[in-house]
């Protein structure tokens, strides 16, 4: 169903010393380090990739340059792992969506994520990691706009503790982050999500909403919105928001043939699927699909 093309990153590595001049610039000033770092190179247009990120060396860079219309798709298995950090690089790259589903058993996960001369949307699928702590540093520098729009989805006992940095470090750049959380039984996510604009970033636009639903009476939620703002010409907002199923909604679609499971499924399909109903179609339906296999398995637990 689901027609991507799989990459193989070995194919695109490339040497540190091969690297553009241009591409160390951004990265001295940033005052990232990857001169030992294992580097993947990828420029590509109009195409819908799937790449799998677990056999990368830890610290490793992948750099999307002068890339349009990509729709990429990472399915990584970490559960093998404690730790990894990679490092995202998005270069003169438009209309490229970024969409990571990965698993793990008991992990700590740092990526940093560069966004120049770009207009990129990433989703992170916080579904199947049993304990995990992420942590997510977006940089965004001159002339883009980066929208992150996240899916959590915990049941038993899952515990996610998640961060997202968001910082302004150009003019006129723009942001948006929202993450979706569903918790049931005894799961647990915390959630820190900061806009950081510098006085550098005058007239920056940015946006961060933490949206979740509860399932049960045991399930817990911590969100923490954060402003960081220095110069006065700027837009900036925040949100939070916690909600249930309601019997009302139950009432409604139990008046349109709806069973009391499927109404209650529906309505937390509803809610998860508001992020990502700007993207494409094959991804929209890979997601779909994910979402519609972890209700499943929660059947049980939803009608109670």
């Amino acid at each position: 169903m689901f027609d991507m093309l799989f990459l193989d990153l070995k194919s695109y590595k490339l040497d540190y010393n091969s690297l553009a001049l241009k591409y160390k610039r951004t990265f001295l000033k940033l005052g990232v380090d990857v001169h030992s770092s294992s580097i993947y190179f990828l420029s590509l247009k109009s195409k819908s990739i799937k790449i799998n990120l677990s056999e990368v060396r830890n610290n490793s860079v992948i750099i999307f340059s002068n890339c349009k219309d990509l729709d990429i798709l990472e399915t990584s298995d970490f559960n093998n792992f404690k730790n990894r950090n990679i490092i995202f690089y998005f270069y003169n790259s438009f209309n490229v969506t970024y969409v990571k589903d990965f698993s793990s058993e008991d992990l700590v996960l740092r990526n940093k994520v560069i966004v120049e001369r770009s207009n990129i949307n990433f989703t992170n699928l916080f579904f199947d990691s049993k304990k995990l702590s992420y942590f997510q540093e977006n940089l965004i520098l001159s002339n883009s706009q980066f929208s992150e729009n996240d899916v959590l989805l915990l049941s038993k006992e899952q515990t996610n503790k998640i961060e997202i940095r968001n910082l302004h470090l150009s003019k006129k750049v723009v942001s948006s982050t929202t993450i979706k959380n569903v918790l049931k039984d005894k799961s647990f996510v915390k959630y820190a999500g900061l806009i950081n604009i510098l006085k550098k970033a005058d007239f920056s636009k940015a946006y961060l909403e933490t949206n979740t639903m509860l399932l049960s009476k045991t399930a817990r939620s911590i969100n923490i919105p954060m402003l960081e703002i220095v110069p006065k010409n700027v837009v900036a907002t925040h949100a939070a928001t916690v909600e249930e199923v309601t019997l009302d909604e139950l009432f409604y679609l139990g008046t349109r043939g709806f069973s009391k499971s499927k109404a209650k499924k529906f309505v937390v399909f509803s809610f998860l699927k508001a992020n990502i109903s700007e993207y494409l179609q094959i991804l929209k339906e890979y997601i779909s699909k994910r979402i519609e296999g972890k209700l499943w398995v929660m059947t049980i637990y939803l009608l109670k």
